[in-house]
């Protein structure tokens, strides 16, 4: 549990911070509401009309209500430590802020080219502040899921997009988009960063051992080469030895050739030879 707890600092930084606020909500109660909602939140008026370029970010770091940092504290500690642990602290805090970012800029782009067209669900949702810090979570483990192996990928991507999906197509709130387009850029960015990742320890030393072995078996080859032909040459030598021990005697030059042999200078003798004695 203490390895657990240091292994996740950047968490522990989001959760302090959504603590603090909510703490200050609790002792401010509408004033500070007030301020949240005109200030920190996303949305489209607060970018374009008000002018606050920061709203993107701030708007992940509270909780919209002090009492929902019973709900958001628990998932940022289970969801956003998972994927701290699985990426790493630095991963994760640029993770953490460009999905954020990103995710609501798309969402507030996709909302300029419903006014542009006249839509009137656009037009109802320019205005609607947006505070939920869970935008940024999920884009971040979204992320984190390239990081993960095959199983546990599959299960983080197909679950959360389905429940994504389930609330942009049932619900259809602002928010829910912020969510939607933050996993789509948290899934392109891990990715990215898996490809971009360091070589571990293991392997590069897997990488020096083959490179060892390469160059072994080149130091190797023109021994081995020159041994296999000397052992060619070798046997070469005995089989022509052989050939030699085993090659018939060629008959005379009396005797070579038929008509010589008809002319009767090989003929058989006139009177039989006498018996050799045994």
């Amino acid at each position: 549990m203490a390895r657990w707890a240091v292994s996740i600092p950047f968490t522990w930084i989001i959760s302090g911070v959504a603590v603090g606020i909510g703490i200050l909500q609790l002792v401010f109660h509408a004033a500070i509401y007030q301020h949240f909602d005109s200030t920190l939140s996303l949305s489209y008026d607060s970018v374009f009309a008000q002018h606050h370029w920061f709203a993107a970010l701030t708007s992940v770091l509270l909780p919209a209500r002090a009492l929902h940092i019973l709900i958001v504290v628990p998932i940022i500690l289970i969801v956003l430590g998972t994927a701290e642990r699985m990426m790493g602290t630095w991963r994760t805090a640029v993770t953490y802020v460009l999905v954020a970012v990103l995710g609501g800029g798309l969402g507030l782009l996709l909302q300029g080219i419903g006014l542009w067209l006249g839509l009137v669900a656009a037009e109802q949702i320019r205005s609607h502040a947006t505070i939920d810090p869970l935008i940024s979570v999920v884009g971040t483990i979204m992320a984190a899921s390239a990081f993960a192996g095959p199983l546990l990928r599959r299960r983080i991507r197909v679950l959360g997009f389905a429940v994504l999906l389930m609330f942009v197509l049932y619900s259809g709130m602002p928010v829910d988009l912020y969510r939607f387009l933050a996993a789509v850029v948290g899934l392109v960015l891990g990715i990215v960063l898996w490809v971009l990742r360091p070589a571990t320890r293991r392997a590069r030393a897997e990488a020096a051992a083959a490179a060892a072995a390469a160059a072994a078996a080149a130091a190797v080859a023109p021994a081995v080469a020159s041994q296999g032909a000397r052992q060619e040459e070798r046997g070469r030598r005995v089989q022509r030895r052989t050939c030699r021990r085993r090659r018939p005697r060629a008959p005379s030059a009396a005797c070579a050739e038929a008509p010589i042999a008809s002319s009767g200078l090989c003929s058989p003798p006139l009177w039989p030879s006498p018996p050799s004695a045994r």
